[in-house]
């Protein structure tokens, strides 16, 4: 009993000061070591039995409509327990198209699938066109078994941590014309043990995280504006909540000296939430701007291959702790880019499909300009201009 409430304390470590990460570290690597007494480490399925978590994490299914009839039925409305085909709302989605990044797994994953589900034109972005065209195949099937057309879904290659390949991307597809009526700021990666830098130069979670979904989205907010009514949802945590004090923007994004794997990633998620926050205010100036919403949510608690740079250890210890499936994880945002109730809400922070309140740095609006200003300067050095976004260079 004493080991399951030491390690208990660890589900709060992303989202912990660095002092209280320390004593949540000490106690973690305790609960170990007195679960690891008596036996070896269970694995993951055994510790979310154990401790009553949820086991569906890599279900590639889609539930029958009876099922999704029923649970909309008895629910009280959209919560924690949504999934992501309980609070979809299929209205305009045939006549919409949608870019997912980071969709070949986890909660990118399942809100595509989602999107698809529901007849929208689906765009999966990702790094590998590989694992992208795996993750497509595997959605057709699942489509297919639900009785659902399957050639409604492409694979697109995008590396947000390099801004050769946002450019690559922006131009083609700008150039071909397309609309986008849905945009999903999903890709991430998680406390890099290891200071890394992108191929730009920037340390690789602010480049992932923040800057590379910044550069995406000034690129294609004009052609957004022009596609209106359009949604931008941009993945955030609770782990923005850490953080005690307020950007130093002129030491962000860390240096290899400054640089703490999990502040690191606290920084760029509440960078995030900054990034939507003031990306609303400038979409309500641009003519036919306040037709695009932009939000961040929360997903939850997921075990996904977010974490997958993590020692085992700590790979276990999320696991441990979700409180929910990837697909209830892709619920908030499946219900941001889609339900009819938040069509008009702009500049929101979401959690368990509801508006809630971000930390105070959150909702500074001040900082969000500077660091719009900051992103902007940063891509300018770089030769990124999202003017020229759809140009040949």
């Amino acid at each position: 009993i004493k080991a399951v409430a030491m390690a208990k304390v660890a589900l709060w470590t992303p989202f912990l000061r660095s002092r209280s990460r320390r004593v949540a570290a000490a106690a973690a690597a305790a609960a170990f070591a007195a679960i690891s007494a008596s036996s070896p480490l269970p694995s993951q399925g055994a510790f979310l039995g154990i401790f009553g978590g949820r086991k569906d994490v890599s279900e590639k299914q889609i539930p029958s409509a009876e099922v999704i009839g029923s649970a909309l039925r008895s629910s009280a409305g959209p919560n924690k327990r949504s999934t992501a085909w309980e609070v979809l709302d299929i209205t305009k989605l045939p006549k919409q198209t949608a870019l997912v990044t980071g969709a070949n797994s986890g909660i990118g994953y399942y809100t595509a699938l989602a999107l698809a589900y529901g007849g929208a034109q689906v765009l999966l972005a990702c790094r590998d066109s590989s694992r992208g065209n795996a993750a497509k195949k595997s959605m057709e099937e699942a489509l297919q078994k639900a009785g659902k057309p399957a050639s409604n879904i492409e694979v697109v290659e995008l590396d947000l941590s390099s801004l050769r390949s946002i450019r690559t991307f922006t131009q083609n597809f700008l150039k071909e014309g397309r609309p986008l009526h849905l945009l999903c700021l999903n890709a991430g990666i998680m406390a890099l043990p290891k200071y890394t830098t992108s191929k730009d130069g920037f340390e690789m979670q602010f480049a992932t995280n923040h800057l590379g979904h910044f550069a995406l989205t000034s690129a294609l907010m004009k052609r957004m504006v022009e596609s209106a009514p359009a949604r931008v949802v941009t993945l955030a945590s609770e782990a923005h909540r850490a953080p005690n004090e307020a950007y130093d923007l002129d030491d962000w994004p860390p240096s290899a000296a400054q640089y703490g794997d999990w502040r690191a990633y606290q920084q760029s998620k509440l960078a995030n939430i900054l990034f939507a926050r003031e990306l609303s205010k400038r979409l309500a100036v641009l003519p036919g701007g306040n037709l695009v919403s932009s939000n961040a949510v929360h997903p939850g608690v997921i075990s996904t291959p977010l974490g997958r740079q993590q020692m085992l250890k700590g790979r276990m210890l999320l696991g441990l702790f979700q409180d929910r499936s990837e697909a209830e994880g892709a619920a908030t945002s499946v219900y941001c880019l889609t339900a009819p109730l938040v069509e008009a809400v702009t500049g929101e922070y979401f959690r368990d499909c509801a508006a809630t309140k971000p930390s105070k740095y959150a909702s500074d609006d001040e900082a969000a300009c500077r660091l719009w200003e900051l992103s902007e300067q940063l891509l300018i050095k770089e030769g990124f201009v999202a003017e020229d976004a759809g140009k040949e260079e």
